[in-house]
């Protein structure tokens, strides 16, 4: 018989009967980050039987949707989160998939508990997480079914999951749960897209080898999780980025499918090691705002500074429109995967295709 964790916050019976909660949806303004929140987007209220949750939803009218999960939230429940629906990767991420005829949802992951602060500074730390990964994966695993089936209330039939950082680790335990038929929803979920994907997190237990129920599965283990999939998968990261790109092999003989159905894809950040780099924050660009390896993970753009003139200029264009490398890169993919596609979601057009097959800046590895 398999192992069973204990400790689980929820009983199996909510986690798994989750529900679109029937409150009227927030007004965007009014969200934390809200002022990011672009027109085309309607701001949502979702629940599930533990707690109610925002997402960012840009409806298209798809057979197939993208649910996208942020990176780890730092600030406690009932602070402002600090990594959010619109935050990095996953914002160019939900706009770009929804320019190429795509619904998306991007979702508010759970954040820990004011009491999970073990150390006492303030700040929801990685041990912190894996302390109390069954509650958090218990609550992922359910956001993502009450997500999944609010796009299943529109026109989405199959969806596909893509995550940044932390959220693509729930984002492949999610993906290998429903490969198990233990996710619990109505819809196929046919791909993977893991920005900055990472590997299993230390004093969290690991995925079981051949899980039989929901709670065997680690929400923060990726090499056990990917050893559960055989869906198409996307792997991109910025090769400055060390702890994801040396672990990019491992995440590559971990997966279970065909390797013609992995893509691993390494984008050039700014040498920041080799000079001095800024990245904008909040729409300003600074001396304060120097680059580093975790604005790499990040795949934020870079800027040069030219004291003479007092000015920024841009250098490493990595995000922000569909000529970038991100966004260009999960273009190409989803080109070379047509059956997650349908009637209403459009082929990329022949510039486009032809932009990503001059690029120099990537490197595939299948």
């Amino acid at each position: 018989m398999m192992a069973i964790r204990t400790g689980l916050g929820l009983t199996l019976a909510g986690f798994l009967v989750s529900h679109v909660a029937s409150a009227a949806d927030p007004d965007c303004a009014l969200l934390s980050y809200g002022a990011g929140v672009d027109g085309d987007t309607n701001c949502v209220s979702l629940s599930t039987a533990a707690s109610s949750f925002n997402g960012l939803l840009r409806d298209q009218g798809s057979e197939v949707g993208v649910i996208l999960l942020h990176g780890r939230n730092t600030a406690f429940d009932g602070r402002p989160m600090v990594h959010h629906p619109n935050a990095v990767v996953v914002k160019q991420l939900r706009t770009q998939l929804s320019g190429l005829g795509y619904s998306t949802l991007s979702i508010e992951t759970p954040s820990l508990p004011a009491a999970a602060d073990r150390n006492g500074n303030g700040r929801a730390d990685f041990f912190e997480y894996a302390a109390n990964e069954d509650t958090m994966t218990a609550e992922v695993f359910s956001r993502i079914n009450v997500a999944i089936e609010a796009l299943a209330a529109r026109s989405v039939k199959r969806v596909l999951l893509a995550g940044f950082s932390m959220g693509s680790r729930y984002a492949t335990a999610a993906t290998a749960a429903a490969q198990l038929g233990l996710l619990g929803n109505s819809r196929d979920v046919v791909g993977l897209i893991g920005a900055g994907m990472v590997s299993s997190l230390a004093g969290s237990a690991p995925t079981v080898a051949a899980p039989t129920t929901i709670t065997d599965l680690n929400g923060y283990d990726t090499l056990g999780n990917l050893a559960l999939v055989t869906v198409p998968v996307l792997d991109i990261y910025g090769n400055r980025d060390s702890a994801v790109a040396t672990t990019a092999a491992a995440r590559r003989t971990a997966y279970a499918g065909t390797l013609a159905n992995y893509t691993q894809l390494s984008l050039a950040c700014p040498d920041f090691a080799g000079q001095p780099y800024y990245f904008k924050r909040n729409g300003a660009v600074a001396l304060s705002n120097v680059y580093t390896e975790n604005r790499c993970h990040q795949l934020r753009n870079g800027y040069t500074y030219d004291s003479a003139t007092d000015t920024f200029a841009l250098d490493v264009a990595m995000v922000g429109n569909p000529a970038r490398p991100l966004e260009v890169a999960v273009t190409e993919w989803l080109a070379a995967n047509r059956s997650f596609a349908s009637g209403t979601v459009p082929t990329p057009g022949a510039g486009l295709l032809m932009v990503v097959g001059i690029l120099a800046w990537r490197k595939r590895v299948c």
